[in-house]
């Protein structure tokens, strides 16, 4: 995909920018490691249209929407006390399901297709990668 900019997302906002698809892009991360993280991005309309994460951003929690909510997020969650509970990957999963991708369903993985995994190579600038 020449003329793409890199990143975690390169592949996701090339669909949805040159072929207009639907698409939404996740991170979520176990909590005790050192930089938990959970992420929902959708993308339509050839645009992001919405945002929600919460994250440790050092030291603290960081919790982050953007865009106007989807018909079956628990927004109540939202303004929980403590930043890490407001988005949890529970929450995440559930949205995952109700935008359509029943990730929870292990049929969801399986594919009669070959499957690619796609890694950087090169100097990370990180000593060991």
């Amino acid at each position: 995909m020449p003329h793409v900019s890199s990143g975690d997302y390169f592949v996701v906002e090339y669909a949805y920018e040159r072929f207009g698809y639907s698409a939404v892009a996740c991170r979520s991360t176990v909590k005790d490691v050192e930089w938990p993280i959970n992420e929902f991005i959708v993308y339509q309309d050839s645009q992001r249209q919405r945002v929600v994460r919460a994250m440790r951003d050092a030291p603290r929690w960081e919790f982050y929407c953007e865009g106007e909510p989807l018909d079956f997020e628990d927004e109540s969650a939202y303004s929980a006390r403590l930043i890490c509970d407001r988005f949890r990957r529970e929450t995440l999963l559930s949205y995952l399901e109700c935008w359509g991708a029943p990730v929870q369903d292990p049929a969801f993985w399986v594919s009669s297709q070959g499957a690619m995994t796609f890694t950087r190579a090169g100097v990370s600038g990180r000593g060991d990668r």
